[in-house]
């Protein structure tokens, strides 16, 4: 039980620090967007053991559950975008303001759609 509110825990905070970390590149602030983007990294990777825990754990539901492959596919999505934006901020780019608004629109969007779908299991 204790797995689950840890996983739920760390993906309101990974969320959070995404969003923080979107809004920051816009803003073309390198010190501030290197320590989000650091910290929504490593919440990321703690997301990510957490869930695996869960699904080892549940293993059954895993090949039952079409909700599951959908909330992994938005979350490996969202992955994607954390390492992209670390990427550009190596390279000392920024994201303009309506790629950023973009961005920060989709995340936000895409983690209410992972919690609906944890809490709903519609299908």
């Amino acid at each position: 039980m204790y797995i689950y509110v840890a996983h739920l825990s760390l993906a309101f905070g990974w969320a959070f620090l995404l969003l923080t970390f979107i809004k920051s590149m816009q803003h073309e602030d390198k010190v501030e967007s290197a320590i989000f983007g650091l910290l929504s990294f490593l919440m990321m990777i703690a997301v990510l053991v957490a869930g695996v825990m869960i699904m080892f754990n549940i293993g059954s539901s895993i090949h039952k559950g079409y909700w599951l492959r959908v909330k992994l596919s938005i979350d490996i999505i969202l992955m994607g975008e954390t390492l992209f934006l670390l990427y550009l901020l190596k390279k000392g780019k920024f994201v303009s303001r309506k790629c950023g608004n973009i961005m920060y629109i989709f995340t936000f969007i895409a983690f209410i759609v992972m919690i609906l779908l944890t809490m709903l299991k519609p299908f």
